[in-house]
């Protein structure tokens, strides 16, 4: 993830001129922001199974 403004912050394309009011656009195209979703949805699943194997270790060494 590339982090500067005026660039797509999944691939780091220059952003497209906004067309007016609203939200700071992040992605520069519907293909980014889904790719980056993905990334975000697959870190929250990591995580959560890290979390999850952590515990079962934990109580399996307390018992």
């Amino acid at each position: 993830m590339v982090n500067y403004p005026g660039a797509c912050a999944q691939c780091g394309r220059p952003l497209p001129a906004r067309s007016g009011p609203g939200r700071p656009r992040r992605y520069c195209d519907r293909k980014c922001s889904s790719a980056a979703e993905r990334e975000r949805m697959a870190r929250r699943l990591l995580l959560g199974a890290l979390v999850e194997q952590r515990t079962m270790n934990e109580e399996n060494s307390h018992g």
